[in-house]
């Protein structure tokens, strides 16, 4: 895939989980992961959050790093 789609993708979801753990800690939702509040127990949609921010990360920092340095 491309690096430039890729890096926002990974910026998306590391900026909605980031913006999901912290207002499901006072107590709010965001709406489009509303239905993980819904469907699933506090643990779990917290653990899905979760693994949504490290998702983020992961494809963010994978896009932007250069393979050719590490050959």
């Amino acid at each position: 895939m491309n690096r430039v789609v890729l890096t926002v993708l990974g910026y998306v979801m590391l900026t909605v989980g980031v913006l999901s753990l912290i207002l499901g800690a006072i107590g709010l939702r965001l709406k489009p992961l509303s239905f993980i509040d819904k469907s699933y127990d506090p643990l779990t949609a917290f653990v899905i959050k979760l693994v949504i921010l490290i998702i983020g990360i992961i494809l963010f920092y994978r896009s932007r790093i250069n393979p050719a340095d590490y050959e």
